[in-house]
């Protein structure tokens, strides 16, 4: 099970990097998500027998995580919505950083929920790695707050989450922009959020900082 997978994964990594305190943090972040009642019950089955550090760490989960609810249901696009989603996307993402929060204001929203999966990804972190490399704090906030506001009918199963943890945990966000990050990374599925989550800790990504991430 896919999603049973991602959870296992992960577990394991956080394990095996050794620091004694990470494992409970990992538990508290990993509950915060929340669990379906398929992956409930797969993890359970999954961990069953298993006394390890990372076998405790899943029963842990398994046995505190909230429900998650089900996943939004999304409308079919038409071509031509697509493209037109493209188009205005890529308009979007073309300007200099500093007007992105006017640029995005302005948008319409309606048009950007057409775009294909992987457009949408490629959008979203786009939009977030723009909002990020503002130097003053406080534009960086707003743009952070408008991205969270303009792609909230934007498709994320395909977001390049690994891309956007690796990026948030580099730039050392206040509090405020790390909340606006982790609202948005809440809508993407749970297996690819985890799986996202463990390559940036493969690619060197503070585990501490990626766990307070996750838990947000």
């Amino acid at each position: 099970m896919p999603g049973v997978d991602a959870w296992c994964a992960l577990a394991d990594e956080v394990v095996a990097l050794g620091d004694p305190a990470m494992p409970a943090r990992a538990q508290q972040a990993l509950s915060a998500l929340g669990l379906a009642d398929d992956e409930r019950s797969g993890l359970t089955d999954a961990i069953r027998g298993r006394t390890d550090p990372a076998g405790r760490l899943l029963e842990g989960v398994a046995g505190t995580a909230r429900v998650a609810g089900p996943p939004p249901i999304r409308m079919p696009a038409t071509p031509a919505q697509m493209d037109a989603a493209l188009a205005l996307s890529q308009q979007l993402l073309s300007g200099p950083a500093p007007t992105l929060a006017d640029r995005l204001g302005a948008a319409a929203r309606g048009v950007l929920a057409a775009l294909a999966d992987d457009a949408a990804g490629a959008f979203v972190v786009g939009l977030v790695e723009a909002a990020l490399s503002l130097p003053d704090a406080a534009v960086r906030s707003t743009a952070l707050r408008t991205v969270l506001d303009v792609t909230r009918d934007v498709t994320v199963g395909r977001l390049p989450v690994a891309a956007i943890v690796t990026d948030t945990v580099a730039a050392a966000p206040s509090d405020e922009d790390a909340a606006l990050v982790a609202a948005l990374l809440a809508r993407v599925p749970t297996a690819r959020l985890l799986s996202g989550a463990l390559g940036a800790l493969r690619g060197g990504a503070d585990p501490a900082a990626v766990l307070a991430l996750l838990q947000r």
